[in-house]
């Protein structure tokens, strides 16, 4: 208990990590993996994706059949995107089912896993339509999709979407899916994208130095003296 404390404290204190309940869950999680260390392993996508891994290992079966859910799901949520829709009919789940058990030549119990999904809330059914439990899910998934097909023959299309998205970065949705995509994939090309669009829009702003900026608050003369935080700073 006392390192758990230890390593949830060092954690948040030095990586700067929000001390909400939901960080602090997936942080609990991600101690549980035995797993090797790795650069991202602080960032919002890695924690989402180690609570999401528990929820698809969930399973009163045998197997969880994790690779296949990620497949599937994957599925799903690209289905939803193209179509834009936010939930399917049980006929039309089933279909995507089968397109993925012929195309990928695996064998599916069907039941069973879309029991697990649901027990685990990763799907909810309701009046016979099928949707994702949770926003995060659909773009994490709709991200692997992209991820694992961004080199295939859909490739090109995928990209030139990318960089639609990533010119509307001001809508939240899109800046969730992007997270995901690029902790995933470490895409350079479209971090390049980013980067250059980040650079015509502060085309005309000098980069800061974080030095003079700063000096109502740093400089020798202040210091020691009692002053109030200015209400706003033109940054």
């Amino acid at each position: 208990v006392q390192q758990t404390e230890q390593l949830v404290e060092t954690v948040i204190g030095k990586n700067t990590l929000p001390s909400l309940p939901l960080i602090v869950l997936a942080i609990l999680e991600a101690s549980q993996r035995d797993s090797d260390t790795l650069p991202e392993n602080g960032s919002f996508g890695y924690l989402y994706e180690v609570l999401i891994t528990a929820a698809l290992n969930a399973t009163q079966g045998e197997k969880p059949q994790l690779d296949k859910k990620y497949t599937f799901l994957s599925l799903l949520a690209f289905h939803l995107f193209t179509n834009k829709l936010e939930l399917v009919a049980e006929d039309e789940l089933h279909q995507i089912l089968d397109v993925y058990s012929t195309g990928f030549k695996v064998k599916v119990d069907r039941d069973s896993l879309l029991c697990d999904l649901q027990r685990s809330r990763v799907l909810v059914k309701e009046d016979g339509n099928y949707s994702f439990g949770y926003t995060h899910y659909f773009y994490y998934f709709l991200a692997r999709y992209f991820k694992n097909n961004i080199h295939s023959t859909e490739g090109h299309g995928l990209r030139e979407t990318l960089h639609l998205i990533a010119g509307g970065l001001n809508v939240g949705t899109n800046g969730i899916f992007l997270m995901f995509f690029i902790y995933l994939s470490h895409d350079d090309e479209l971090i390049n994208h980013c980067v250059g669009l980040g650079d015509k829009i502060l085309s005309d702003v000098a980069p800061s130095d974080l030095t003079s900026e700063v000096d109502f608050y740093n400089s020798k003369e202040s210091a020691g003296v009692k002053r109030g935080v200015p209400e706003s700073i033109d940054m």
